[in-house]
């Protein structure tokens, strides 16, 4: 299942807040924003027992950037707590909810874009506690649509 994320998410506003509290304070107190200007809230079903489970993604400057990548979390609840157990960074343009699980939680497939003819694709599992970065290949398209993929360094999907 493909997860589109766009600005008309509806706001949850404790759910905002787990990611809202990571956040860079010095890039907060120079812009005068407020966390449903730059964070759409989506919720997710990632297993079976996840009915309180979100994808937080940023919207626009600074979270994110010329291509589309944008800063990506998912929050999940546990008691009255949310808590951040994934943090991608500005890597993501789209994400991918797969069938295949890990702890009972299903694997998440992203892709970022790096220009016209290359970007990353990346393959987190979880742990039980949070997810981690378990793969990322660069793929590369020449002029005449050639693909090539080769293991990418880690900082590209993190």
């Amino acid at each position: 299942m493909l997860v589109e994320l766009n600005a008309q998410s509806k706001c949850d506003e404790p759910v905002r807040r787990a990611v809202w509290r990571t956040l860079d304070k010095e890039i907060l107190s120079s812009n005068p924003l407020d966390c449903r200007s730059v964070l759409e809230a989506k919720p997710v079903k990632l297993s079976a027992s996840s009915a309180n489970t979100f994808v937080v993604r940023g919207s626009g400057l600074p979270y994110c950037g010329a291509t589309g990548n944008c800063s990506t979390w998912i929050i999940k609840r546990r008691g009255r707590r949310y808590e951040v157990i994934l943090n991608a960074g500005s890597v993501i343009k789209s994400l991918e909810i797969t069938k295949r699980s890990s702890n009972k939680y299903s694997d998440l497939i992203f892709r970022g874009w790096m220009g016209a003819s290359e970007h990353y694709v990346g393959r987190y599992r979880f742990d039980g506690t949070k997810y981690r970065l378990n793969r990322c290949t660069l793929e590369a398209y020449s002029t005449d649509r050639i693909r090539s993929t080769s293991k990418a360094d880690r900082t590209f999907c993190q």
